[in-house]
């Protein structure tokens, strides 16, 4: 008996052991995924064209859910952030903002957007996480996604973006979004890798996106007149943040600035015109509920 006791408390402890190295061997993979999230590691990800698939490398959606789950202290603040009044007119802004340290390399572009939808937010949170899983938007040709867990979609998508003269710009967009439930509505949190290529040169850019979405129940007495106020309405908050990604140049990392005149006079309207793209998709799927419920 005393042979048992001995041995169950040898094997607890051997599995305490094994727990505990598997928890730091995760958590040291994590810091390796976020500290290789190189150009070339990117690529690695890029879709083959000609058959429809995407290349296996798992790496980097392992680098962009952890930067996600490491954002999971900002819901708070984005939750509060629904709590303010909305004028009645929609926002739609563009903002640069700059990092202390680096003026003019780190300089980020803030796209914000902030509107009511005349739905219930159940609706709109169910039919704004079945775009992401579907991955559909009206100037995307290209698009796969799959589940990492019930609340995490990888996707790769291309977009092609007409720009003016008649020219076209190439979006590749790897990234993860995660879905996180609050009190009348939907968070989402999303982390991205964006390439940007013309096929008329040979000039690309790659930039880091990080953002979040929340789709929420708008309170009353905000500053909205209220005969003006559906029943159901529910607001659309969101900001995305574009910032260059360090790229190796012969040895050395090397940052394009997004304050560039190439590149704020493409990366800047692309972007949005995209964004806009997504947004057109999303209310025409809800337009098409409401169809779909009157049948």
């Amino acid at each position: 008996e005393d042979e048992n006791e001995r041995l169950k408390e040898r094997l607890k402890l051997l599995v305490q052991t094994s727990g505990a190295l598997q928890t730091a061997l995760t958590v040291a993979n994590a810091h390796r995924c976020h500290f290789t999230d190189t150009t070339t590691t990117a690529r690695a990800l890029h879709l083959q064209l000609g058959t429809g698939q995407w290349l296996g490398c798992a790496d980097v959606f392992d680098v962009l859910e952890y930067r996600v789950n490491a954002r999971s202290h900002e819901l708070e603040t984005i939750f509060r952030e629904s709590h303010r009044p909305l004028t009645g007119a929609d926002t739609n802004d563009v903002h640069i903002r700059h990092d202390a340290e680096e003026l003019s390399a780190a300089a980020a572009v803030e796209f914000k957007l902030a509107r009511l939808l005349p739905f219930h937010e159940t609706t709109a949170s169910d039919v704004m996480w079945e775009m992401i899983e579907l991955g559909a938007a009206q100037d995307e040709f290209v698009s796969c996604s799959t589940k990492r867990s019930e609340d995490v979609i990888a996707n790769v998508d291309r977009f092609r973006i007409p720009m003016e003269g008649g020219k076209t710009v190439t979006l590749d967009i790897h990234g993860v979004t995660k879905r996180f439930e609050v009190p009348g509505g939907l968070i989402i949190l999303l982390e991205s890798a964006v390439e940007w290529s013309t096929a008329s040169s040979s000039w690309g850019h790659s930039t880091r996106a990080s953002g979040w979405v929340i789709v929420r129940r708008y309170p009353t007495g905000g500053g909205v007149i209220a005969e003006d106020m559906t029943p159901c309405a529910c607001q659309l908050r969101s900001i995305i943040r574009l910032k260059p990604r360090k790229i190796e140049e012969d040895g050395a990392k090397a940052t394009e600035s997004l304050l560039s005149r190439t590149v704020s006079d493409v990366v800047i309207p692309s972007f949005r015109k995209m964004l806009g793209s997504r947004l057109q998709c999303m209310e025409n799927m809800l337009l098409d509920s409401i169809k779909t419920v009157g049948i």
